[in-house]
């Protein structure tokens, strides 16, 4: 064991609590899933203010950019896996890696990710949007649930909040595993991946009909709430003290 390091059985402990914390996040992000049942309407509501709101500004681009997968089947099921499998497992395998390989600057992306899903949470619960798909006038379809390998649909969903299209976390945490790993890996090739990384996730979410144009723009304003916070937490106690305390 290095000088300076914990024992293991302290090391093994911090790590098992980083497990849980995504857990914990999960089950407050289900508790937003009341939404999914009789806020349809409001939903579809705000979803054509979005759909208006993108007309006038040049960015409703969902049908055609979806009309260049659906041409093929397999295409569009490998954009439906696109969806599905990285979503969830880029952001916390980089925060795992981060934790393993880059321990000073874990602290700070892990309060990122955290603030940054509560702050989204907070704006489901308050303003539900539905996914274009469910917009009948755009002729969007839901590939997921027309091609599989899984359907996301509206309507009461034990496991999902069904009306929860903006922000786009998926955009969220495509950023924070993007940068990050752009910005502390060493090998080159994983910086560019990892950079083109988040342009692809914006164009799954669009061309699935899960989300708008602007939904992937609104990943922002968590982000923009989070990061500012993080970075306070950050300076309010010494970098290798929350290092070493994470």
């Amino acid at each position: 064991m290095r000088a300076g390091s914990p024992p293991s059985w302290i090391a093994r402990r911090r790590g098992l609590r980083q497990i849980l914390y995504p857990v914990a996040l999960y089950l407050i992000y289900v508790t937003t899933r009341f939404r999914s049942t009789g806020a349809e309407d409001e939903a579809l509501r705000n979803a054509r203010h979005l759909v208006e709101w993108e007309r006038d500004a040049g960015w409703l681009v969902e049908k055609a950019a979806q009309d260049l997968i659906t041409v093929s089947v397999p295409l569009t099921v490998v954009f439906n896996l696109l969806y599905v499998v990285p979503h969830f497992l880029a952001v916390l395998g980089f925060l795992w890696w981060a934790y393993r390989r880059r321990p000073a600057a874990y602290p700070f992306a892990r309060n990122v990710f955290y603030l940054s899903s509560l702050v989204s949470f907070v704006v489901f619960v308050t303003f539900p949007v539905a996914p274009p798909s469910a917009v009948p006038e755009l002729e969007i379809i839901n590939t997921m649930a027309t091609y599989g390998p899984v359907s996301y649909e509206m309507g009461a969903d034990p496991l999902r909040n069904t009306v929860a299209a903006m922000p786009s976390v998926h955009i969220v945490y495509a950023a924070i595993a993007g940068v990050g790993f752009a910005v502390l890996a060493r090998p080159w090739w994983i910086r560019t991946l990892a950079v083109l990384y988040i342009p692809l996730s914006v164009f799954v979410i669009v061309v699935t009909g899960n989300h708008f144009l602007a939904d992937a723009a609104a990943a922002a304003v968590p982000l923009a709430v989070a990061a500012p916070v993080a970075w306070h937490i950050r300076r309010a106690s010494p970098w290798k003290t929350a290092a070493q305390s994470a």
